[in-house]
């Protein structure tokens, strides 16, 4: 009987111990930088306040390529620091039958993917300030291309005319 209390409470301190371990190396440090996702809606009311450009990304659950997306873009530090500074990023799921109100305008976040013209996934929209003026970008895009698309997207109009 005594062997079997050594024997139980050895067994809670190693396990104990190892989930201390493993809490503290996949839990994530308070200064790695994460994009701050909004709704539409989210979007949109902050928008009013202080307009700026807006990235969506338009995603499904089963798309392998937008979880990879995820987990290998959108965790890039740098990425998520200039996504943070320059834009309002939105997640929007394709597939999904939620209501968002937009203003005067009420559709599921489904009839948003189709009216911003989105037929593959992943999807990027680029919007202007505006949320008139839109761009679809289809397929994965790595770290390094993301930001380069957001620094160029970026760009205001007068000077991308300008540099032609």
């Amino acid at each position: 009987m005594k062997n079997l209390k050594i024997f139980v409470i050895a067994a809670f301190a190693l396990f104990a111990t190892a989930a201390s371990f493993a809490t503290e190396s996949d839990a994530p440090k308070e200064d790695d930088k994460k994009i701050e996702w909004l709704t539409l809606e989210e979007a949109y009311r902050k928008n009013q306040e202080e307009p700026r450009k807006i990235f969506i990304d338009v995603y499904t659950n089963w798309c392998g390529w937008c979880k990879k997306m995820d987990k290998d873009t959108f965790s890039d530090e740098e990425v998520a620091e200039y996504a943070n500074d320059n834009y309002y990023a939105v997640k929007l799921n394709a597939e999904s039958d939620r209501i968002m109100n937009l203003g005067d305008v009420e559709l599921t976040e489904r009839e948003i993917a189709r009216q911003l013209q989105v037929r593959s996934y992943p999807t990027i929209v680029f919007m202007q300030e505006d949320f008139k003026n839109f761009q679809p970008v289809p397929g994965y895009r790595t770290a390094d291309d993301f930001k380069n698309m957001l620094e160029k997207f970026n760009v205001p109009a007068e000077e991308s005319e300008e540099q032609e």
